[in-house]
């Protein structure tokens, strides 16, 4: 996290995960219900960001696990389900679209590492 005499690597992301995870927080707590009809306030409720949040939290142990692909591919299916349910078609287009956008940006274009194989598999 920390080089000899500047920040290493692992300091950026360890430092952008707190300041959204305090943004996120923060947002949450100051929602207030306001007074609106029933029919609009049912639309949304406390609970979905947690179940959001939840769900990122098994992603990111589930990464190693289950590898990039098939990881994301499940938080992506769920996400879309949980908030903005469409037609199945649709959430697996997006479910196979956006992981592989996210591999060859990420790792071909800015070759960064992702963990493609779970830990288990053997090459």
């Amino acid at each position: 996290m920390w080089a000899s005499t500047a920040p290493g690597p692992g300091f950026m992301p360890r430092f952008l995960a707190l300041v959204l995870a305090g943004l996120a927080i923060g947002i949450w707590i100051e929602g207030r219900p306001t007074a609106t009809p029933q029919a609009e306030s049912a639309v949304f409720s406390k609970r979905e960001p947690l179940i959001i949040f939840s769900l990122v939290l098994v992603y990111v142990f589930a990464l190693p696990q289950l590898g990039f692909p098939f990881a994301s591919f499940l938080l992506v299916i769920a996400l879309r389900r949980l908030i903005e349910p469409a037609s199945w078609w649709g959430d697996l287009a997006g479910a196979i679209v956006g992981p592989l956008v996210i591999h060859v940006v990420f790792v071909q274009i800015l070759a960064l590492q992702l963990p493609v194989f779970p830990v288990w598999w053997e090459r």
